[in-house]
């Protein structure tokens, strides 16, 4: 998730607060280059897929108001 303050999200689906860590974005496309592929998440976009090497899927994320 790209949100719309501009920061970066990666959430698995079963996060936990006590899970939570704040890493540098590179470190993350590091560790997974297939993230090079949603770079260009406008804020306020989501990617997701099924698994890991699975097909991205983009859509708006609605902000809660």
């Amino acid at each position: 998730m790209h949100d719309y303050n501009g920061d970066w999200q990666f959430l698995t689906g079963d996060q936990f607060l006590k899970d939570n860590r704040i890493i540098c974005l590179e470190d993350m496309m590091n560790a997974d280059g297939t993230l090079n592929e949603v770079f260009n998440l406008e804020y306020g976009e989501v990617a997701e897929r099924k698994s890991i090497g699975g097909e991205w899927i983009r859509k708006t994320f609605i902000k809660d108001e």
